[in-house]
């Protein structure tokens, strides 16, 4: 970390042009991966007293997260991880059923509690599932890819240690005692307090949102330049 820090009356602190070089390389990395890749962002981090910090950013710019638990596997072992999602789906679908309405308290009690259990560590993940990303099907030609955004390096570090044993890219906030060589994409700044994070947090789910509205303008672009050629093509016919 020496190169990015200086050091002041016993204090280490980030260069400011360093802290501004590492955001905007982020940020254009992480535009074009959005924009050209068909890339998904999920938002890890799980301490306490940033939950619901991540849990707000992720959800502003539509992207799934892991804000109270890092299940073990999660990457390394989807398949398995699958199963539970889709069943808390199916516990989420029968809970608003007649059939669940009509079992005894005792049961629906029983099933309330599983649901909450499963969806403080997957709530977030719920529509990871329409995604052909983590290995759910690698036949298709244009799979989306994921991204890990990792809150809090110290703690997360199953999670780390999952992304790079499958060459999973990593974005992370990285306090000035972390190792910058652990990550791919490199945020400068202090990764526990609430009032950084916030901040810093908030900027990427902002780059996020607004390359995802450039990506489905692009898309709309393309679709009527088709549907143009298409036209002309029909036009061309009829003429002749």
């Amino acid at each position: 970390m020496r190169p990015y820090v200086r050091k002041e009356r016993k204090l280490h602190l980030f260069k400011e042009q360093e802290i501004i070089e590492s955001f905007f390389y982020v940020k254009s990395q992480l535009e074009k991966m959005i924009e050209e890749e068909n890339v998904i962002v999920l938002f890890v981090g799980t301490s306490p007293h940033l939950s619901e910090i991540v849990k707000q950013a992720a959800i502003s710019c539509q992207s799934p997260y892991l804000a109270n638990y890092w299940p073990g596997g999660f990457l390394t072992n989807f398949r398995t991880i699958r199963q539970q999602i889709k069943h808390l789906k199916d516990l989420l679908y029968f809970q608003k059923s007649e059939k669940f309405a009509s079992l005894s308290k005792k049961r629906q009690a029983e099933l309330e509690k599983e649901i909450t259990k499963l969806k403080e560590v997957y709530e977030g993940v719920l529509d990871l599932l329409k995604y052909d990303c983590l290995f759910t099907s690698p036949r298709e030609e244009k799979r989306s890819k994921i991204l890990l955004f990792i809150i809090g390096l110290k703690k997360e570090k199953t999670a780390l240690k999952e992304a790079k044993s499958l060459n999973i890219p990593v974005i992370a906030i990285c306090n000035t005692d972390g190792d910058p060589d652990l990550i791919d994409y490199l945020i400068l700044g202090n990764d526990y307090t609430e009032s950084s994070v916030a901040f810093l947090i908030d900027k990427v789910a902002e780059i996020i949102r607004e390359s995802k509205l450039k990506k489905d303008a692009g898309l709309s672009t393309e679709k009527a330049a088709v549907a143009a050629a298409n036209e002309e093509k029909v036009l061309s016919t009829e003429a002749h």
